[in-house]
């Protein structure tokens, strides 16, 4: 579905950074939760970030990875627990999947 015209300004408020998971875990009492410890870099620090990518990927699959993440979005509570960002996925018809970066990027990399 084709979503609205978004303006410039509006798109620039994202802060789009390369976060690598350094740990991660099913969220209890979830089928779709994973809880990530994600290292945004010098701006952001360590932060953590809900995903509802469980049905596709394990918490190990994610450690050590780098992958793109909205470092600015607002903290929200899902299930008792706080998500400080979002994980960018491709969201295909059949599943999500993740969009991997290279593992020589520094984290908190700025994304554009």
């Amino acid at each position: 579905m084709k979503k609205d015209i978004v303006v410039f300004s509006d798109f620039e408020k994202n802060d789009l950074r390369v976060g690598r998971v350094i740990e991660a875990s099913f969220v209890e009492g979830s089928k779709n939760l994973i809880k990530m410890k994600v290292d945004l870099g010098d701006d952001y620090g360590v932060v953590q970030i809900l995903s509802g990518i469980a049905k596709y990927y394990k918490p190990e699959d994610l450690i050590g990875n780098n992958y793109p993440f909205i470092a600015n979005l607002e903290p929200r509570k899902v299930m008792g627990e706080e998500s400080q960002g979002m994980l960018l996925v491709a969201d295909a018809p059949e599943r999500f999947f993740l969009i991997s970066l290279d593992k020589d990027l520094k984290s908190g990399t700025i994304i554009r």
